[in-house]
């Protein structure tokens, strides 16, 4: 939910003024920071929905 919202923003009405070279970087690196924190946040996320369906 936190990625979705945070990639509406990014493709959303929000406009950036700055270069597109920092942007990429920017983007590079947000998408490095979810694929290794997935491992330590997947399994809390999927216990909740668990919980929270039942």
């Amino acid at each position: 939910m936190v990625w979705d919202t945070a990639m509406d923003t990014m493709r959303g009405n929000t406009i950036f003024v700055m270069p597109a070279l920092i942007l990429i970087v920017l983007k590079l690196f947000i998408n490095m920071m979810l694929w290794c924190f997935a491992l330590f946040v997947a399994p809390i996320g999927i216990f909740f929905l668990n919980r929270r369906i039942r």
